[in-house]
Protein backbone atom coordinates (compact mmCIF):
# COMPACT_ATOMS: atom_id res chain seq x y z
CA UNK A 1 0.00 0.00 0.00
CA UNK A 2 2.86 2.36 0.85
CA UNK A 3 4.47 1.72 -2.53
CA UNK A 4 1.17 2.43 -4.28
CA UNK A 5 0.70 5.69 -2.39
CA UNK A 6 4.28 6.73 -3.12
CA UNK A 7 3.81 5.98 -6.84
CA UNK A 8 0.56 7.98 -6.87
CA UNK A 9 2.27 10.98 -5.26
CA UNK A 10 5.18 10.68 -7.69
CA UNK A 11 2.79 10.62 -10.67
CA UNK A 12 0.89 13.67 -9.40
CA UNK A 13 4.14 15.57 -8.89
CA UNK A 14 5.36 14.57 -12.36
CA UNK A 15 2.09 15.71 -13.92
CA UNK A 16 2.31 19.06 -12.11
CA UNK A 17 5.93 19.65 -13.17
CA UNK A 18 5.21 18.72 -16.79
CA UNK A 19 2.09 20.89 -16.87
CA UNK A 20 3.79 23.94 -15.33
CA UNK A 21 6.91 23.65 -17.49
CA UNK A 22 4.80 23.17 -20.61
CA UNK A 23 2.58 26.13 -19.86
CA UNK A 24 5.51 28.44 -19.15
CA UNK A 25 7.23 27.45 -22.39
CA UNK A 26 4.10 27.81 -24.47
CA UNK A 27 3.08 31.18 -23.02
CA UNK A 28 6.58 32.58 -23.60
CA UNK A 29 6.65 31.10 -27.11
CA UNK A 30 3.22 32.49 -27.94
CA UNK A 31 4.16 36.01 -26.86
CA UNK A 32 7.39 35.81 -28.85
CA UNK A 33 5.63 34.48 -31.97
CA UNK A 34 3.09 37.31 -31.93
CA UNK A 35 5.88 39.88 -31.88
CA UNK A 36 7.98 38.05 -34.50
CA UNK A 37 5.06 37.58 -36.86
CA UNK A 38 4.34 41.32 -36.81
CA UNK A 39 8.02 42.20 -37.33
CA UNK A 40 8.44 39.73 -40.21
CA UNK A 41 5.33 40.66 -42.15
CA UNK A 42 5.87 44.42 -41.77
CA UNK A 43 9.57 44.10 -42.63
CA UNK A 44 8.70 41.91 -45.63
CA UNK A 45 6.18 44.44 -46.96
CA UNK A 46 8.40 47.47 -46.42
CA UNK A 47 11.59 45.66 -47.49
CA UNK A 48 9.95 43.99 -50.53
CA UNK A 49 10.85 40.44 -49.44
CA UNK A 50 8.48 37.61 -50.35
CA UNK A 51 10.53 35.13 -48.28
CA UNK A 52 10.24 37.35 -45.20
CA UNK A 53 6.48 37.63 -45.64
CA UNK A 54 6.27 33.83 -45.98
CA UNK A 55 8.33 33.56 -42.80
CA UNK A 56 5.81 35.80 -41.05
CA UNK A 57 2.94 33.60 -42.21
CA UNK A 58 4.73 30.58 -40.72
CA UNK A 59 4.98 32.47 -37.41
CA UNK A 60 1.20 32.99 -37.47
CA UNK A 61 0.87 29.21 -37.77
CA UNK A 62 3.22 28.96 -34.77
CA UNK A 63 0.74 30.95 -32.69
CA UNK A 64 -2.02 28.51 -33.59
CA UNK A 65 0.33 25.65 -32.75
CA UNK A 66 1.06 27.19 -29.34
CA UNK A 67 -2.67 27.37 -28.58
CA UNK A 68 -3.20 23.74 -29.63
CA UNK A 69 -0.20 22.53 -27.63
CA UNK A 70 -1.34 24.50 -24.58
CA UNK A 71 -4.76 22.88 -24.73
CA UNK A 72 -3.26 19.43 -25.29
CA UNK A 73 -0.97 19.66 -22.26
CA UNK A 74 -3.76 21.08 -20.09
CA UNK A 75 -6.07 18.16 -20.90
CA UNK A 76 -3.38 15.45 -20.88
CA UNK A 77 -2.10 16.48 -17.44
CA UNK A 78 -5.47 15.88 -15.80
CA UNK A 79 -5.52 12.71 -13.64
CA UNK A 80 -7.66 9.66 -14.38
CA UNK A 81 -11.34 9.84 -13.47
CA UNK A 82 -14.45 7.63 -13.59
CA UNK A 83 -15.03 8.23 -17.31
CA UNK A 84 -11.33 8.09 -18.25
CA UNK A 85 -9.73 5.35 -16.10
CA UNK A 86 -6.52 5.46 -18.15
CA UNK A 87 -6.24 9.24 -17.87
CA UNK A 88 -6.35 11.88 -20.59
CA UNK A 89 -2.92 11.27 -22.11
CA UNK A 90 -4.21 10.74 -25.65
CA UNK A 91 -4.88 14.50 -25.81
CA UNK A 92 -1.12 14.99 -26.26
CA UNK A 93 -0.61 13.04 -29.51
CA UNK A 94 -3.96 14.35 -30.77
CA UNK A 95 -2.68 17.91 -30.31
CA UNK A 96 0.53 16.94 -32.12
CA UNK A 97 -1.52 15.67 -35.09
CA UNK A 98 -3.35 19.00 -35.24
CA UNK A 99 -0.02 20.86 -35.14
CA UNK A 100 1.23 18.76 -38.08
CA UNK A 101 -1.88 19.71 -40.08
CA UNK A 102 -1.34 23.35 -39.15
CA UNK A 103 2.22 23.15 -40.46
CA UNK A 104 0.86 21.57 -43.63
CA UNK A 105 -1.50 24.51 -44.07
CA UNK A 106 1.40 26.93 -43.67
CA UNK A 107 3.29 24.99 -46.37
CA UNK A 108 0.41 25.42 -48.81
CA UNK A 109 0.13 29.17 -48.14
CA UNK A 110 3.89 29.69 -48.55
CA UNK A 111 4.04 27.59 -51.72
CA UNK A 112 1.16 29.46 -53.40
CA UNK A 113 2.67 32.84 -52.50
CA UNK A 114 6.11 31.76 -53.76
CA UNK A 115 4.77 30.46 -57.09
CA UNK A 116 3.03 33.78 -57.67
CA UNK A 117 6.30 35.60 -57.03
CA UNK A 118 8.14 33.31 -59.47
CA UNK A 119 5.56 34.02 -62.17
CA UNK A 120 5.52 37.73 -61.43
CA UNK A 121 9.05 38.71 -60.22
CA UNK A 122 9.15 41.27 -57.43
CA UNK A 123 11.66 44.13 -56.91
CA UNK A 124 14.90 43.25 -55.13
CA UNK A 125 14.54 43.15 -51.31
CA UNK A 126 16.09 45.87 -49.13
CA UNK A 127 19.52 44.96 -47.68
CA UNK A 128 18.46 45.75 -44.09
CA UNK A 129 16.04 42.80 -44.14
CA UNK A 130 19.09 40.53 -43.73
CA UNK A 131 19.70 41.97 -40.25
CA UNK A 132 16.10 41.27 -39.27
CA UNK A 133 16.34 37.68 -40.49
CA UNK A 134 19.64 37.02 -38.70
CA UNK A 135 18.14 38.15 -35.38
CA UNK A 136 14.98 36.09 -35.94
CA UNK A 137 16.92 32.96 -36.89
CA UNK A 138 19.08 33.17 -33.75
CA UNK A 139 16.07 33.76 -31.48
CA UNK A 140 14.01 30.85 -32.87
CA UNK A 141 16.92 28.40 -32.85
CA UNK A 142 17.59 29.15 -29.17
CA UNK A 143 13.87 28.74 -28.41
CA UNK A 144 13.81 25.41 -30.30
CA UNK A 145 16.71 23.97 -28.33
CA UNK A 146 15.25 25.05 -25.00
CA UNK A 147 11.72 23.77 -25.70
CA UNK A 148 12.93 20.51 -27.29
CA UNK A 149 15.04 19.75 -24.22
CA UNK A 150 12.11 20.47 -21.89
CA UNK A 151 9.80 18.27 -23.95
CA UNK A 152 12.27 15.39 -24.09
CA UNK A 153 12.92 15.53 -20.34
CA UNK A 154 9.17 15.51 -19.59
CA UNK A 155 8.41 12.82 -22.20
CA UNK A 156 5.93 15.21 -23.84
CA UNK A 157 5.40 14.67 -27.58
CA UNK A 158 3.34 17.84 -27.92
CA UNK A 159 6.13 19.99 -26.42
CA UNK A 160 8.63 18.37 -28.80
CA UNK A 161 6.23 19.03 -31.69
CA UNK A 162 5.93 22.67 -30.62
CA UNK A 163 9.73 22.86 -30.42
CA UNK A 164 9.99 21.68 -34.02
CA UNK A 165 7.53 24.39 -34.92
CA UNK A 166 10.20 26.83 -33.71
CA UNK A 167 12.86 24.96 -35.68
CA UNK A 168 10.74 25.22 -38.84
CA UNK A 169 10.49 28.96 -38.25
CA UNK A 170 14.26 29.15 -37.91
CA UNK A 171 14.64 27.19 -41.15
CA UNK A 172 12.38 29.55 -43.08
CA UNK A 173 14.31 32.52 -41.70
CA UNK A 174 17.63 30.97 -42.74
CA UNK A 175 16.28 30.13 -46.20
CA UNK A 176 14.99 33.69 -46.57
CA UNK A 177 18.41 35.01 -45.55
CA UNK A 178 20.10 32.93 -48.26
CA UNK A 179 17.51 33.90 -50.88
CA UNK A 180 17.77 37.63 -50.17
CA UNK A 181 21.57 37.45 -50.14
CA UNK A 182 21.60 35.81 -53.59
CA UNK A 183 19.11 38.35 -54.88
CA UNK A 184 21.25 41.26 -53.70
CA UNK A 185 24.62 39.78 -54.75
CA UNK A 186 23.68 38.51 -58.23
CA UNK A 187 20.44 40.32 -58.99
CA UNK A 188 18.48 37.04 -59.10
CA UNK A 189 14.92 38.20 -58.53
CA UNK A 190 13.68 34.61 -58.35
CA UNK A 191 16.08 33.64 -55.50
CA UNK A 192 13.88 35.15 -52.78
CA UNK A 193 10.79 33.17 -53.85
CA UNK A 194 12.84 30.03 -54.54
CA UNK A 195 14.21 30.15 -50.99
CA UNK A 196 10.66 30.34 -49.66
CA UNK A 197 9.75 27.25 -51.72
CA UNK A 198 12.71 25.31 -50.32
CA UNK A 199 11.71 26.32 -46.79
CA UNK A 200 8.17 25.10 -47.48
CA UNK A 201 9.54 21.69 -48.49
CA UNK A 202 11.58 21.41 -45.30
CA UNK A 203 8.55 22.35 -43.20
CA UNK A 204 6.47 19.72 -45.01
CA UNK A 205 9.00 17.01 -44.11
CA UNK A 206 8.92 18.01 -40.44
CA UNK A 207 5.11 18.16 -40.44
CA UNK A 208 5.05 14.56 -41.71
CA UNK A 209 7.53 13.48 -39.02
CA UNK A 210 5.53 15.08 -36.22
CA UNK A 211 2.25 13.61 -37.50
CA UNK A 212 3.80 10.15 -37.94
CA UNK A 213 5.06 10.03 -34.34
CA UNK A 214 1.75 11.25 -32.94
CA UNK A 215 -0.30 8.75 -34.96
CA UNK A 216 2.01 5.95 -33.79
CA UNK A 217 1.16 6.80 -30.19
CA UNK A 218 -2.56 7.09 -30.94
CA UNK A 219 -2.43 3.62 -32.52
CA UNK A 220 -0.61 2.20 -29.45
CA UNK A 221 2.58 1.43 -31.32
CA UNK A 222 5.18 -0.26 -29.11
CA UNK A 223 7.76 2.16 -27.68
CA UNK A 224 11.51 1.80 -28.16
CA UNK A 225 12.87 -1.75 -27.57
CA UNK A 226 15.22 -0.48 -24.85
CA UNK A 227 12.28 0.29 -22.57
CA UNK A 228 10.78 -3.18 -23.02
CA UNK A 229 14.18 -4.78 -22.36
CA UNK A 230 14.54 -2.79 -19.15
CA UNK A 231 11.07 -3.89 -17.97
CA UNK A 232 11.95 -7.52 -18.71
CA UNK A 233 15.20 -7.27 -16.72
CA UNK A 234 13.42 -5.77 -13.71
CA UNK A 235 10.60 -8.33 -13.76
CA UNK A 236 12.87 -11.37 -14.13
CA UNK A 237 15.03 -10.04 -11.28
CA UNK A 238 12.19 -10.53 -8.78
CA UNK A 239 12.66 -13.78 -6.77
CA UNK A 240 10.60 -16.83 -7.85
CA UNK A 241 9.93 -15.45 -11.34
CA UNK A 242 10.85 -18.19 -13.83
CA UNK A 243 10.53 -15.97 -16.88
CA UNK A 244 8.12 -13.92 -18.98
CA UNK A 245 5.70 -15.18 -21.59
CA UNK A 246 4.58 -11.75 -22.80
CA UNK A 247 5.40 -8.06 -22.30
CA UNK A 248 3.14 -5.38 -23.81
CA UNK A 249 3.82 -1.65 -23.43
CA UNK A 250 1.87 1.36 -24.66
CA UNK A 251 2.28 5.10 -24.11
CA UNK A 252 -0.48 7.38 -22.84
CA UNK A 253 0.65 11.01 -22.86
CA UNK A 254 3.48 11.27 -20.32
CA UNK A 255 3.09 7.72 -18.98
CA UNK A 256 3.42 4.07 -19.93
CA UNK A 257 1.02 1.20 -19.25
CA UNK A 258 2.51 -2.30 -19.05
CA UNK A 259 0.99 -5.79 -19.30
CA UNK A 260 3.12 -8.74 -18.18
CA UNK A 261 2.54 -12.52 -18.29
CA UNK A 262 4.75 -14.07 -15.60
CA UNK A 263 5.94 -17.66 -15.56
CA UNK A 264 5.74 -19.03 -11.99
CA UNK A 265 6.10 -22.44 -10.41
CA UNK A 266 2.75 -24.16 -10.83
CA UNK A 267 2.95 -25.67 -7.35
CA UNK A 268 2.76 -22.25 -5.67
CA UNK A 269 -0.43 -21.26 -3.88
CA UNK A 270 -2.72 -18.60 -5.33
CA UNK A 271 -1.81 -16.32 -2.42
CA UNK A 272 1.93 -16.69 -3.04
CA UNK A 273 1.50 -16.09 -6.78
CA UNK A 274 -0.49 -12.95 -5.97
CA UNK A 275 2.29 -11.69 -3.71
CA UNK A 276 4.94 -12.25 -6.40
CA UNK A 277 2.80 -10.45 -8.98
CA UNK A 278 2.58 -7.42 -6.66
CA UNK A 279 6.34 -7.51 -6.09
CA UNK A 280 6.90 -7.41 -9.85
CA UNK A 281 4.45 -4.53 -10.28
CA UNK A 282 6.08 -2.48 -7.50
CA UNK A 283 9.58 -3.21 -8.82
CA UNK A 284 8.73 -2.04 -12.35
CA UNK A 285 7.00 1.12 -11.15
CA UNK A 286 9.73 2.01 -8.66
CA UNK A 287 12.70 1.36 -10.94
CA UNK A 288 11.37 2.68 -14.27
CA UNK A 289 10.22 6.30 -14.48
CA UNK A 290 6.92 7.03 -16.16
CA UNK A 291 5.22 3.65 -15.67
CA UNK A 292 1.68 4.43 -14.49
CA UNK A 293 0.36 0.90 -14.07
CA UNK A 294 1.39 -2.72 -14.52
CA UNK A 295 -1.17 -5.46 -15.13
CA UNK A 296 0.28 -8.87 -14.22
CA UNK A 297 -1.07 -12.23 -15.41
CA UNK A 298 0.37 -15.42 -13.95
CA UNK A 299 1.17 -18.45 -16.11
CA UNK A 300 1.91 -21.68 -14.16
CA UNK A 301 4.92 -23.77 -15.10
CA UNK A 302 4.21 -27.46 -14.45
CA UNK A 303 7.29 -29.66 -14.19
CA UNK A 304 6.72 -33.34 -14.93
CA UNK A 305 7.87 -35.97 -12.46
CA UNK A 306 10.49 -38.36 -13.96
CA UNK A 307 8.03 -41.26 -13.60
CA UNK A 308 5.63 -39.41 -15.90
CA UNK A 309 8.09 -39.39 -18.76
CA UNK A 310 7.31 -41.98 -21.45
CA UNK A 311 9.51 -45.08 -21.58
CA UNK A 312 12.12 -45.04 -24.34
CA UNK A 313 11.26 -46.93 -27.46
CA UNK A 314 12.97 -50.36 -27.82
CA UNK A 315 15.89 -50.44 -30.20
Amino acid sequence: MKDTERNTRHRSLRFARARDAGRRNLIAGMALNIGLAAVKILSGIVGRSQALIADGIESLADIGGNLIAFGGIRIASQPADHNHPYGHGKAEPLASVLISFLLGGAVIVIAISSVRSLIHPQPLPAPWTLVVLALIFTTKEVLFRFTERRGTDAGSNVLVADAWHHRCDAITSFAAFIGISLSLLFGWRFADAAAAMIAAGIIAVNAHRIGRQALAELMDESPEPALEAKILDVAVGVPNVRGLDKCLVRKMGLEYYVELHLLLDGSLTVHKGHEIAHEVKDAVQNQIAGVADVIVHVEPVIEKHPSENPAPLPK
